[in-house]
């Protein structure tokens, strides 16, 4: 776990690993957040008027949220085999 720019890893085995994790969780997170966007942007095309009370504040606070739930746990086997 070294750097592109530097010859050794000053921070320890446990941040070797949590570095590489939060990479993975951040990665499936634009995914999954892109994934989710699309969706909105297709119910918002195919039907505009049903889309003011489909795709809310709300919903939007509770959709992210899961994201990150669902990114850190689909993260997690990665975890344990570094």
């Amino acid at each position: 776990c070294v750097a592109f720019f530097s010859f050794s890893w000053a921070f320890g085995y446990f941040l070797c690993k949590a570095v590489h994790y939060l990479q993975i969780v951040a990665m499936i997170c634009s995914v999954m957040t892109l994934t989710v966007m699309s969706i909105e942007r297709n119910i918002a095309i195919m039907s505009p008027l049903r889309s003011k009370r489909i795709c809310t504040r709300r919903r939007a606070r509770v959709v992210v949220v899961l994201l990150w739930a669902g990114s850190i746990v689909l993260a997690l086997p990665i975890f344990p085999g570094q």
